[in-house]
């Protein structure tokens, strides 16, 4: 296995395994968003680190090409968070 493909599981198993208390959760680390558009982020993102103003400009730039849950996943975030 490559060494990128390597990074790019353990990145995914680290933002899909690792619970944090919700206190100490940015809202960047919202499971809705980790849950469905985990493939997204692979597809399109994956060189921005997650929860970063970069990957939130990356979907932005394609988000007629994310998946229906992403999307979905995103406006709900954006409506809970509307400060972002």
């Amino acid at each position: 296995m490559k060494l990128t493909s390597m990074l790019k599981l353990t990145a995914l198993a680290i933002i899909l395994l690792a619970p944090l208390p919700a206190v100490a959760q940015a809202p960047e680390d919202d499971s809705a968003l980790r849950q469905n558009c985990v493939g997204d982020y692979f597809r399109f993102c994956a060189t921005y680190l997650p929860g970063s103003k970069a990957i939130r400009q990356c979907f932005a730039a394609r988000i007629d090409q994310l998946t229906p849950e992403c999307r979905g996943a995103i406006r709900d975030f954006d409506r809970r968070n509307p400060k972002r």
